[in-house]
């Protein structure tokens, strides 16, 4: 694996935000109720919840801020493909990763939060396709290997009140990095 730290964390967003699209154009209409993983959201809502992560992305590259939340829609592939293609825009300046981002909970570099960001991808790509039966997925390993080290730095194991995040799900250490990211923010994997 390579070491995290030498690939740009604007490489691993594209990465995972292609990963994302792909998941989810390959949902159904007739999957959209089912439950995922993410318990507080069906398929639905999963979908626009990516969708406005994405938007979050590109406002934030943008701005530094985050705007208003985007509506629940009826067509994802499009708005998904727009709002990932606007988010790797806003972060091309390298001067973005420097840049400090206001988020409601705390202000950090736009490295740390295109991390974090990474980390929502992913996990949430894992919800959508754990939950359609889309399960069999490659997935890069600097991608997860960033997202689960965002993940351990901002999401403590200890303390998660308030969070939406179950507690920990106990992995052996030899667990493929996928299943050690998704225990990690409280999901079985």
């Amino acid at each position: 694996m390579t070491n995290t730290q030498e690939i740009d964390i604007r490489d691993l967003l594209g990465t995972a935000l292609v990963q994302g699209g792909e998941v989810l154009g390959g949902v159904r209409p007739d999957q959209f109720d089912l439950p995922t993983p993410c318990r507080e959201m069906s398929v639905r809502q999963l979908m626009d919840h990516l969708v406005g992560v994405a938007g979050r992305i590109a406002m934030l590259g943008e701005t530094g801020e985050l705007g208003p939340a985007f509506p629940a829609l009826d067509e994802w592939d499009g708005a998904y493909a727009r709002s990932a293609e606007a988010g790797r825009k806003a972060w091309a300046d390298p001067a973005a990763l420097e840049r400090t981002v206001r988020l409601p909970w705390a202000e950090m570099s736009g490295a740390r939060t295109l991390a974090m960001y990474v980390s929502e991808v992913t996990v949430h790509t894992w919800d959508l396709a754990t939950a359609t039966g889309q399960g069999d997925i490659e997935w890069n390993p600097d991608v997860v290997a960033a997202s689960l080290a965002s993940m351990e730095a901002e999401l403590p194991a200890q303390g998660r009140e308030g969070v939406p995040f179950d507690p920990v799900v106990p992995v052996s250490p030899g667990a493929p990095a996928i299943d050690r990211l998704v225990a990690w923010t409280g999901r079985q994997p």
